[in-house]
């Protein structure tokens, strides 16, 4: 089973790449996320739906 990471660290990782324009692979080695698809999907949400991407990824996990 996948690791689940809080709200916090996936905001940390799209205010890294939108802010301050580092690439995935350099967020997931400073944040310690296993897997840099992960930073991908969670920037594919953001643009999708905003913050509110991530309430219903918590919500999902219940």
């Amino acid at each position: 089973m996948g690791k689940h990471y809080p709200k916090e660290v996936k905001l940390e990782a799209i205010r890294m790449y939108y802010e301050e324009g580092m690439t995935q692979g350099a967020i997931t080695e400073v944040l310690g996320i296993r897997d840099q698809y992960r930073v991908k999907k969670w920037v594919k949400a953001y643009r999708r739906e905003g913050l509110e991407a991530f309430d219903r990824m918590k919500n999902r996990s219940v």
